[in-house]
């Protein structure tokens, strides 16, 4: 039970990342100068990354690293808008 629950909580930072993704794209789209548009694609790399991260490309530490950043940081953004 505890395996099922910790990759349903992967897939819940999965989709926190891509739903900050999606708010990243649209922030280009709209961006009124070329620093903004490069500030957002800079994020835009660093979400695609750490998905890679979830997803299981690196080692476990990072992965942890991941799961604890998006929790802490990204969820309280995701759940304001």
């Amino acid at each position: 039970m505890e395996t099922v629950n910790e990759a349903l909580n992967y897939d819940l930072a999965i989709e926190i990342l891509q739903s900050m993704r999606v708010k990243t794209e649209r922030t280009i789209d709209s961006a009124q100068t070329e620093t903004e548009r490069k500030e957002a694609r800079a994020l835009l790399k660093l979400y695609n990354m750490e998905e890679k991260i979830l997803n299981g490309w690196d080692n476990d530490f990072s992965r942890q690293s991941v799961y604890d950043k998006v929790f802490r940081f990204y969820a309280p953004l995701v759940r304001s808008v």
